[in-house]
């Protein structure tokens, strides 16, 4: 898919939102956050080109695990990527997700 086409993808969904774009040794990474779990991926430009929206949503929403994007998360107060925490940090982000975010109806 196209950097194009995977931008209004993103712009039109509702629990995603462009985070960053930063160059890292050579290789252009696109960041994705979730927006109610406070947590993203970050993907790399040729990765977008060489798969479609189908493939990438549900790698972006974690509902699938995706080798080739960095989980990232804004637990410790900026975000950072997961794949250097220790085992306590981990368990802590598994336990974040289990709560209900939501707020309740004002009559």
């Amino acid at each position: 898919m196209n950097l194009r086409d995977f931008g209004q993808k993103i712009k039109e969904h509702k629990l995603l939102d462009l985070a960053s774009v930063k160059d890292e040794d050579g290789t252009l990474w696109i960041g994705i956050k979730h927006l109610e779990k406070e947590d993203g991926r970050e993907v790399p430009l040729e990765h977008i080109e060489a798969n479609s929206w189908e493939h990438l949503e549900p790698v972006l929403l974690g509902i699938k695990e995706g080798s080739i994007m960095r989980h990232i998360t804004r637990i410790v107060g900026y975000y950072s990527r997961t794949a250097c925490w220790n085992a306590s940090k981990l368990e802590e982000l598994a336990d974040r997700h289990k709560g209900k975010y939501s707020l309740p109806e004002v009559a």
